[in-house]
């Protein structure tokens, strides 16, 4: 038996022999002597046990503690670390058997009291000081050791999983799931159940943001057996990939919750923690449109800790590889491992676990770098999560990406400024950052260097690289060469979507005989139809890097299950987060602000002033009252260009934020009915200050149909008028594809909800434009308005002309139009949801012809 080492934060470690109990706690009679008032004066026990050396706590007050759970016995295993009297900044010890001197990294902590920890990758560290007799009965403490300097600690040399040092060799990839190959913990279990969560109460605590306060549990079935069941977690519980809410388990099957997945193995439980370390092999990936292919058979495989950039030609395949390796655009054969798992087949669980910064900035340009973080960390974690918890993740990544400094000559740091007035690279800072909340383990960026001078350049792709050596697998589009030495590998693409080089960038000019990456492409455009992935095929360099990736043979695969969408956070607290967002947002833009203040000041003051009256003077005879339809048709024309107009361009300014947050989880509807709440509210402030400003005042009937004063009923039809014009603006931006159709449509818009609203000409009885006119809400606003004024007993009527039946001034007439005013709102609502829904990711795979 290996004596044990034992670290502390009083001194140098100390190994302790195999053949006796040493006593840990605050007496000075103790072997291990802790001078904390948390410690007990006995605190506990460290012994060689049945399962190897073990620490054993002796009922101490404040308790023995592993990552916020308390424990009475642990197997020290390869290494752990205990807290002693608190669980959160109690004195640390740490074990480690003697012949394992690296520095222990403390573990991911199960509650029941038999852990089994195997050895974490670590960094070396020193030999412990050993003392010649580290206590004796006689000798009250351990003896002070000599002063000997520790020298520096270094990292050591990381073999590259994927690489062979010898040429000709090519990537040599364990076939089996990181589960099997290096296990954080290998955890006993209980009896009957072991419950899984973030909270301090679980049996089992993860603590990942992604992960619920209390995920899961893991029960023994009355025949004997173990099933998972998800207890109504917020990101889903995963077997195989695959989201469940109960299921057996097998020896075979893979159990993922947030960034950890699980395998029994007899009676007990393998973890893996997914942290940021995993390795992606592409195995002869084809992506086709119709009968042209998009992507040829592109196989490559790429290490832990790698910056992969991937380069070519205008037209090459670089963003249909992207979406391919996303799986936002899956291909039409081939295969992604994601650390030996395939990336297609568990997509549900895996998408969790990778960012993705596309080319358009997804953030909100009025909102601070930090508030939008805020709002991103509401929407991407559960609704559990303390706000103090979001905080920290959020502070957290902000000093990552050092957006925590202030700028030369500014007052504040880049957090606390406006992302609009930030440099393109700060931007893209920032659009990283939302990525990294959520701690991806690999990461996607399309084109962030677009746009940005040499220097800014250079400054985006180091933080890359910082990001890479963290501990993350990255990955980047790009048409820009100058920073490429940054990068482990670089991957070329050639038109037609083939491979022409894969390896170090320093390998890939000699290999094309070109002296700059220029030359390189303009090779490209003048022989686009010329075989270049044939000769890096027969390369030494292809053997080198590729080769021996693709010698593990894989069967024609078939028709793969289309993985559902991970169960994102409630709808209520997406909709709830949105709105405040989006009302944030608003309220950052003071020239918007007072834009919608006074439009419906001018407006009803434009309205005010036209000639005429709404009900006819005292005397005047039936039928001679024109001008009233001349007020109430500027009214309603105003309401729904209001209305319009605050909504046509909301949808399409947010497109790229929406497409990435929907990927992320989003919920349309919430997003949608977020939209709705905030615009609905703004348009119906806005129709009743332009109906009191237009109609305060002004002689109106003594009576309305309905609701007594004729104010509160046209007040009703213009407010529902501007928020159902706001809807058919939602269905707009919806629909189209840029901004600039939004204006020329909102004339268009305008325009027949003049000549449909039925105060121009008659439309009754005339076949065809009357049903049509049913689908503009002013048709309806303006008939309701008319039954509350009488309308049809006003206006002078040709021979053989009838009054407007919706028009007549009757309870059941009134309530009809506003029903079918309010049923309008809803109606263009659904449809401006189902246009959002076709811009989900076209994930199904797509068939080759």
């Amino acid at each position: 038996m290996p004596h044990l080492t034992v670290g502390t934060s009083a001194g140098a470690p100390v190994i302790l022999d195999p053949g006796r109990e040493h006593v840990v706690g605050r007496d000075p009679s103790c072997a291990i002597v802790l001078d904390d008032r948390r410690v007990s004066r006995r605190h506990a026990i460290l012994r060689v046990g049945p399962d190897g050396w073990e620490f054993v706590d002796g009922n101490s007050v404040n308790g023995s503690w592993m990552r916020g759970n308390r424990v009475h016995r642990v197997v020290v295993g390869r290494g752990c670390e205990v807290l002693l009297g608190d669980p959160d900044d109690g004195d640390p010890l740490r074990l480690a058997p003697e012949a394992t001197v690296t520095e222990v990294v403390p573990p991911r902590v199960a509650r029941p009291d038999h852990v089994q920890i195997p050895e974490p990758p670590g960094r070396a560290e020193p030999p412990p000081h050993r003392a010649e007799s580290p206590y004796t009965p006689e000798s009250p403490s351990i003896p002070e050791p000599p002063s000997v300097p520790e020298p520096p600690r270094r990292v050591p040399d990381r073999p590259n999983p994927l690489e062979r040092a010898h040429i000709g060799a090519g990537p040599a990839v364990d076939p089996r799931p990181s589960v099997d190959r290096q296990p954080s913990m290998v955890i006993p279990l209980p009896v009957r159940t072991l419950r899984i969560g973030r909270a301090l109460d679980n049996d089992l605590v993860l603590t990942d943001l992604m992960v619920s306060r209390h995920h899961a549990e893991l029960r023994t079935t009355p025949g004997g057996r173990r099933e998972i069941v998800d207890l109504g977690s917020h990101n889903g519980t995963f077997l195989n990939g695959q989201p469940i809410e109960r299921a057996l388990l097998g020896e075979a099957d893979l159990v993922g919750i947030g960034h950890a997945t699980f395998r029994l193995d007899g009676q007990e439980l393998r973890e893996f923690i997914d942290t940021g370390e995993v390795s992606l092999e592409v195995q002869n990936l084809t992506v086709k449109a119709g009968k042209r292919v998009l992507l040829d058979n592109v196989s490559f495989p790429l290490a832990e800790r790698n910056l992969l950039a991937i380069v070519g030609g205008s037209g090459a395949g670089k963003s249909t590889l992207l979406g391919a390796l996303t799986g936002s655009r899956r291909a039409a054969s081939g295969k992604i491992l994601y650390d030996g798992r395939d990336l297609y087949a568990n997509n549900a669980e895996l998408r969790q676990r990778i960012g993705l910064v596309p080319q358009d900035d997804i953030l909100h340009a009025q909102l601070t770098a930090r508030t939008a973080l805020r709002y991103a960390a509401q929407l991407r974690f559960p609704e559990d999560t303390e706000a103090a918890e979001r905080e920290r993740r959020v502070e957290e990544v902000i000093g990552e990406l050092s957006l925590d400094k202030v700028p030369r000559g500014a007052a504040s740091p880049y957090a606390d400024t406006k992302v609009s007035s930030l440099s393109g690279g700060q931007r893209k800072r920032v659009s990283v950052a939302v990525e990294l909340l959520t701690k991806p383990s690999v990461l996607f960026l399309d084109e962030p260097t677009s746009g940005l001078d040499e220097g800014l350049e250079r400054s985006v792709m180091e933080k890359l690289r910082e990001l890479a050596d963290d501990g993350r697998t990255v990955i980047v589009v790009t048409h820009s060469t100058r920073s490429l030495n940054v990068c482990d590998r670089v991957l070329v693409l050639a038109p037609g979507g083939r491979i022409a080089f894969f390896g170090p960038p320093d390998e890939a000019l000699p290999f094309f005989g070109k002296g700059d990456w220029p030359e390189v492409f303009t090779m490209f455009d003048d022989e686009p139809d010329r075989d270049y992935e044939g000769p890096f095929r027969r390369s030494e360099l292809y053997g080198k890097y590729i080769e021996a990736g693709r010698d593990r043979a894989h069967a024609e695969q078939g028709e793969r299950p289309q993985a559902k969408p991970p169960k994102p956070q409630g709808w209520f607290s997406q909709l709830t987060t949105l709105s405040r967002r989006y009302l944030a947002v608003i309220a950052s833009d003071r020239k918007y602000l007072a834009l919608l203040a006074i439009a419906p000041l001018f407006l009803g003051m434009l309205c005010r002033v036209i000639p005429g009256k709404l009900v006819s003077a005292p005397g005047s005879p039936p039928g001679s009252n024109q001008e009233a339809t001349t007020k109430l048709l500027v009214l309603f024309v105003i309401s729904g260009l209001m209305g319009t107009a605050t909504a046509v361009n909301e949808l399409i300014k947010e497109r790229a934020i929406y497409r990435r947050e929907r990927s992320a989880g989003l919920s349309v509807s919430a997003y949608l009915g977020s939209k709705i709440l905030v615009l609905g509210l703004i348009s119906a402030i806005q129709g009743a200050v332009l109906t009191a400003v237009a109609l305060v005042g002004v002689k109106l009937p003594a009576k309305g149909v309905v609701l007594g004063p004729p104010l509160v009923e046209i007040g009703i039809a213009v407010v529902l008028s501007a928020i159902a014009a706001m809807a058919v603006g939602l269905v707009v931006s919806a629909s189209i594809g840029s901004a600039e159709l939004a204006m020329p449509l909102l004339v268009v818009i305008a325009i027949v909800q003049v000549v449909l609203c039925g105060g121009l000409f008659p439309l009754n009885g005339k076949a065809g434009i009357e049903q049509i006119s049913w689908l503009a809400p002013a048709r309806w606003a303006f008939a309701a308005s008319g039954s509350t004024i009488d309308l049809a007993t006003q206006l002078p009527l040709k021979p053989g002309e009838s009054p407007d039946p919706l028009w007549k001034h009757e309870p059941a007439v009134w309530y009809r139009n506003i029903g079918i005013l309010t049923g309008q709102i809803a109606i263009y609502g659904m449809i401006a949801l189902l246009m959002l829904r076709r811009l989900d990711p076209k994930t199904r795979r797509r068939r080759g012809r």
